[in-house]
């Protein structure tokens, strides 16, 4: 790992241990969690975060008396990546949070999956397709993004009091600008395991959740629907030939279990749509999709299923 780097990691390991001593003094409520992520595929993340809770912009109405200001740092690693982030969400009135965060890290390439790395055509397989080769050392370059969000969310119970009237409803819509220092503004590159079809640029994000919230259930308490969207808004004109102007779905039946006060387990069953090229096996991510037009016969998309997720997060203070 470079000199820069590993200063970048030491700083903010630094201050994830130092800050909460300091603060303790500030009107603020300060949450550590730690989570870690297991899939079906299979991939494995872990993450550390610090929550400082800045009571703002109150008042004595139901839409002001929880106004808040929440700023977080976390540290991410899995197997093939590490990451430093950062975000401040503020709630400026019941229904709305505004947010703003970013994130550096880096990754390394090996049997178990891509952290990152530059993509370029490779051989033909078996069925005439061409498929991507990965090029990039462990810790060559830096992956960096930066985002803008705001997040509407409704109850029904705000309207309906009762216990079991929490019917949510939630959408959160992101403008992402993301970067590989490796890359030039004409390659693509390798994210986490992803299809390899980032460019650095201005991304769209959008999530919808409608849920049922059970107060009164012992253990299950959140059962929902989630459909998200990632679309980049860089594309060009080739890149409509083999469909990098459609964006990805991904839907998600979501299921929360508070196993105790101060541990939480998501179930999550994932689809996914895929791009259809005629080609035999539309869940193959390790093609060079570039040089694969869309198929004409059976729709541009497809809806696969995608993986089956659980996520346990437990409050450490």
């Amino acid at each position: 790992m470079n000199k820069k780097l590993s200063f970048v990691f030491l700083i903010f390991f630094v201050l994830l241990a130092v800050v909460p001593s300091a603060v303790q003094a500030i009107d603020m409520e300060t949450s550590t969690d730690l989570e870690i992520q297991a899939t079906t595929i299979p991939e494995m993340n872990a993450s550390l975060s610090q929550s400082f809770t800045f009571p703002v912009l109150q008042g004595n109405s139901p839409l002001t008396e929880g106004n808040n200001l929440v700023a977080t740092v976390s540290a991410d690693i899995s197997p093939v990546y590490i990451a430093i982030n950062g975000e401040l969400d503020l709630t400026p009135i019941a229904f709305l949070i505004v947010s703003a965060g970013a994130q550096l890290g880096t990754g390394w390439n090996m049997a178990l999956g891509n952290g990152i790395g530059i993509v370029t055509k490779g051989d033909n397989d078996s069925f005439g397709r061409p498929e991507m080769n990965i090029e990039g050392s462990a810790f060559s370059g830096l992956y960096w993004q930066a985002w803008g969000a705001a997040t509407f969310q409704f109850d029904l119970a705000a309207i309906f009091p009762g216990d079991w009237n929490h019917i949510v409803v939630q959408s959160r819509q992101e403008f992402r600008f993301s970067g590989f220092s490796e890359a030039g503004p004409n390659d693509y590159w390798i994210f986490l395991n992803d299809d390899g079809e980032n460019r650095n640029g201005l991304n769209y994000h959008a999530s919808y959740t409608l849920g049922y919230m059970m107060p009164s259930s012992p253990v299950l308490n959140f059962v929902g629907l989630q459909a998200e969207i990632h679309k980049p808004l860089y594309r060009t004109e080739a890149e409509e030939i083999w469909g990098g102007d459609l964006g990805n779905w991904l839907i998600s039946a979501v299921f929360n279990f508070s196993i105790s006060p101060k541990l939480n387990s998501l179930l999550a069953f994932q689809l996914w749509t895929r791009r259809n090229h005629g080609n035999p096996d539309l869940a193959n991510r390790y093609l060079y999709y570039q040089d694969m037009p869309l198929s004409e016969i059976g729709g541009n998309r497809q809806v696969l299923f995608h993986r089956a997720a659980i996520i346990l997060s437990y409050n450490l203070r």
